[in-house]
């Protein structure tokens, strides 16, 4: 349960792994267990939780995708993306991904550590890299990739009330997921599914004696 910004940022630096070797495959198999089935492969990606100063506290930033693009399109995440044969490592995938997406220099991201990797049901292995960012005077989005950015408190998100759980029917079997709607005023963000199941990792890992990990039943 979040405490303060400085607690937070202790718990981040205590918690994340240092080394990509390091990280652990969780992600929706541990909601739904079938999931780790479903691809004899999966295709490598890198996200950005960035940690940004505000006058109020602690937030991080988040995309809403265009609903043309093939993978989640029109829903809600990180920047990033998926990791490209030139990339040295998955931090050359998040800086590349980052100027790409948002405009966002390499020398304004300052890794604080690794994630485990979210397993997706639509085949991907999503690495997210926990960095504290430097804020531009504005974001440059890419249209293509990004149709709008918006962030959300760290206060709202590591708070385990704000954080429900819904599912629907695929194939005929109930598929869990996590939903974290946010108001911020002007709208109604729909935060849900990988992007949500990614916070709430970062919930479960930052404040372990707080958390209560499930695989649901219908």
């Amino acid at each position: 349960m979040f405490l303060s910004d400085e607690d937070f940022m202790a718990r981040a630096n205590r918690h994340l792994y240092q080394t990509p070797e390091e990280v652990q495959d969780k992600g929706e198999p541990i909601l739904n267990p079938d999931v780790q089935n479903l691809h004899d492969s999966l295709r490598e990606a890198v996200v950005l939780f960035s940690i940004i100063e505000r006058r109020d506290g602690l937030t991080t930033l988040l995309n809403l995708r265009p609903k043309h693009l093939k993978n989640h399109g029109g829903q809600i995440g990180f920047p990033g993306g998926k990791v490209e044969a030139q990339d040295d490592g998955p931090m050359s995938t998040l800086h590349r991904e980052a100027m790409e997406e948002i405009g966002l220099p390499s020398e304004n991201i300052a890794s604080l550590g690794y994630l485990d990797a979210y397993i997706t049901s639509t085949g991907f292995r999503v690495v997210p890299i926990v960095a504290k960012v430097t804020p531009p005077a504005s974001f440059i989005l890419d249209a293509n990739e990004v149709e709008a950015a918006f962030e959300v408190p760290f206060s709202f998100l590591m708070n385990s009330e704000n954080h429900t759980h819904d599912f629907i029917n695929s194939n005929g079997k109930p598929r869990f997921y996590y939903e974290i709607p946010y108001k911020d005023g002007k709208n109604d963000w729909r935060i849900w599914g990988v992007t949500a199941g990614i916070i709430r990792l970062l919930y479960e890992t930052l404040y372990p004696e707080f958390s209560i990990q499930r695989t649901y039943e219908r």
